[in-house]
């Protein structure tokens, strides 16, 4: 009974949105990308890391329902493995659309093991000259999956990639992203949080770009909202007869001995309370333990010897290396968990402050 009221709420749906695409595309509130009747206007393929051998496995198809299959495996040869399914206009000159009309990207999601998926946009460069290879400026936002359903993302949540950044050696404040307008390319990427050797599908449904100030849309949301509040109850009910594992991140009591330093203290406190906010900065800290900016680097310095940066960094690097000794969580798993939000710099710091990467680390802890 509730497998055949999903099917029908899915056919549902996918007919509603049919209908309400095709009126709003007069009036620009919205662009699907897909589905299309004409599926040769795009390149349509998959990628991985680029190596000489042993490659991340990327594969597509269509299933009966026209849906997209991005089936991929990821490779032992390397820390870091990714693989990716995209859409690029045909004419690899030409551009798929101009989002400067839209605000919102809805993409249908189902997969079986993936926990955070990547998606990347990446546009024609009007902005700033580069004198490097790959010049068109990728912007991305990762989605935490919590089952089957429609994802709605603001595109004002989509940041520009950090490897980008960091490969033309620039500032994400260079880029005016009011001026990124021309998408050249969309890319959904293999689950950040899998661990290498293990596969995985992602099944793509829709990619629809929308402006979310008319009626329609809001009538469009309401459908996909049943639609979504359906599958994700289906979804933890099947759950719930599972066991999952208890998130094991704990504070950390740092306070080895005693100080007369009341401010020190209290900072100590804080950080080890509230280091796995991946957004935590030295502006709320200050905000929160009401003190100036020059007032924190001079009780860091003095008192401490180092900055707020290297600090939070350390508190962190030990939950890391406790969590590597006694769960059972992925090396990515406990690297979110902790506050780090950008894999390749964990990894980067990990191997500094211990001279191994985690994955060796934490093999060396096995042995």
């Amino acid at each position: 009974m509730k497998l055949t009221l999903f099917r029908i709420t899915s056919v549902f749906v996918s007919i509603a949105l049919i209908i309400i695409s095709a009126i709003h595309s007069f009036n620009g509130d919205l662009h699907v990308v897909y589905p299309v009747n004409d599926v040769s206007i795009y390149e349509i393929d998959t990628y991985h890391e680029e190596l000489d051998s042993n490659w991340s496995e990327a594969a597509f198809s269509f299933d009966r329902q026209k849906r997209i299959n991005f089936k991929y495996k990821l490779t032992t040869a390397r820390e870091e493995p990714f693989a990716a399914f995209y859409f690029r206009d045909a004419d690899i000159e030409s551009k798929i659309l101009d989002i400067s009309n839209y605000n919102k990207i809805s993409i249908f999601f189902q997969s079986k093991k993936a926990q955070r998926i990547p998606i990347t946009l990446r546009f024609h460069n009007k902005t700033i000259n580069l004198n490097k290879k790959f010049p068109e400026i990728s912007i991305t936002k990762v989605i935490d999956y919590k089952g089957p359903g429609v994802y709605e993302i603001p595109l004002n949540e989509f940041e520009i990639a950090a490897w980008w950044l960091r490969y033309h050696g620039i500032e994400k404040e260079q880029i005016d992203l009011s001026k990124v307008t021309e998408l050249k390319y969309l890319a959904i990427g293999s689950c950040q949080a899998l661990q290498p050797g293990e596969e995985d599908e992602i099944i793509i449904d829709q990619v629809i770009f929308k402006h979310s100030d008319n009626l329609f849309y809001w009538v469009l949301i309401s459908l996909i909202f049943l639609n979504g509040g359906i599958n994700i109850y289906l979804y933890q009910r099947k759950r719930k007869k599972k066991n999952n594992q208890p998130l094991v991140v704990r504070p950390i009591e740092i306070e080895h001995k005693e100080t007369a330093n009341e401010k020190l203290k209290n900072f100590k406190i804080y950080i080890g309370r509230n280091y796995q906010n991946s957004e935590l900065t030295m502006y709320i800290v200050q905000k929160e333990l009401k003190l100036s900016a020059n007032e924190l680097r001079n009780l860091l310095k003095d008192e401490l010897d180092t900055t707020f940066k290297n600090y939070l960094k350390k508190i962190r690097l030990t939950e890391v290396k406790r969590l590597l000794k006694e769960s059972d969580l992925t090396i990515s798993e406990i690297a979110y968990k902790c506050g780090f939000n950008d894999i390749p710099y964990f990894n980067r710091v990990f191997k500094a402050e211990t001279g191994k990467n985690p994955k060796d680390y934490k093999s060396d802890l096995n042995n």
